[in-house]
C-alpha cells in the first residue's frame, strides 16, 4: 500500500491539531478526490487497494474508519447507497 500512497505526494492535511500526514488512508482518499475533475471516486477503488494487503473484513473496517474520520473532518462525504465518495463543499465564510 505504501507504493500506492506515495504517488499522491505528501502535502499537510490537518484535522484540528492532528496532522494526518504523511501517509494515511484519510489523506489518500482526500488527495485522490482533489485530483479528480469531478471530485468523486467509487469506494471500490480504495477497497481494492486495501484488499491487496488485508483480509476483506479488515479492509472494510479500515475503509469505514477512514470514511468516518474524513466525514467528521468535513473533508469528504460518502454515499453508501451508490458507493461514491465526494469532496465536501468548502465551508461558508463567516460574514465580516
Amino acid at each position: 500500500m505504501a507504493q500506492s500512497i506515495r504517488r499522491f505526494g505528501s502535502p499537510n492535511v490537518t484535522f484540528g491539531s492532528i496532522n494526518l500526514t504523511p501517509y494515511t488512508l484519510v489523506e489518500t482518499i482526500y488527495r485522490t478526490l482533489r485530483q479528480k475533475g469531478d471530485g468523486t471516486m467509487r469506494d471500490t477503488f480504495f477497497l481494492d487497494i486495501l484488499d491487496e494487503y488485508y483480509p476483506d473484513a479488515e479492509a472494510e473496517r479500515q475503509f469505514a474508519t477512514a470514511v468516518d474520520w474524513g466525514r467528521y473532518a468535513e473533508l469528504f462525504e460518502f454515499d453508501a447507497d451508490d458507493g461514491r465518495l465526494r469532496l465536501s463543499p468548502p465551508p461558508e465564510r463567516f460574514p465580516e
